[in-house]
């Protein structure tokens, strides 16, 4: 019942907003960025015209999914999420092989391992347990924060796509 209060709460664009922020925040010489929001969410990702499966990503979530109880939780960072395990798998330990370069600027709020609610894809996230996503200024922590994470992972990725024969 609380999921709903929450729904009819939400502002219908919270998420393209959120994009917007992100986009702002996001240093120069990262490469074209591109966004596609809806209602309950918006993904991240650069130069392709397509979301490729490494993405950043914003969105609500179920929270039974988190921490198995109810009501929502917004979950924000970078998805691997390859049709292969194995790829997400070793995208995942390559990032965890530079964790020095991003743990600083993410802190310990980002986990990394399994996606919640799916064993073959992978994160660097973190999620905040039941927050009022009608509150005045949401859009920019989750903007802000979404940025923090393109900005901390997204030139290793550039660098590791580059090292792809």
């Amino acid at each position: 019942m609380a999921r709903l209060g929450y729904r009819r709460r939400m502002e219908p664009d919270l998420f393209a907003l959120v994009a917007e922020v992100a986009r702002s925040l996001c240093d120069d010489g990262l490469g074209t960025i591109h966004s596609r929001s809806h209602k309950y969410g918006t993904k991240v990702w650069f130069d392709a015209d397509k979301p490729p499966p490494p993405h950043f990503e914003a969105q609500v979530m179920g929270r039974r999914d988190i921490d198995g109880q109810k009501g929502i939780a917004i979950e924000i960072g970078w998805h691997g999420e390859a049709r292969k395990e194995q790829d997400n798998e070793l995208l995942l330990q390559a990032l965890m092989e530079r964790e020095p370069r991003w743990r600083k600027p993410l802190g310990d709020e980002a986990e990394a391992g399994e996606f919640f609610n799916s064993t073959k894809w992978r994160r660097i996230s973190e999620a905040w347990l039941d927050p009022d996503l009608s509150e005045e200024g949401v859009d920019l922590e989750i903007g802000s924060r979404l940025a923090d994470y393109i900005n901390a992972l997204q030139p290793m990725l550039s660098d590791l796509a580059d090292q792809q024969p």
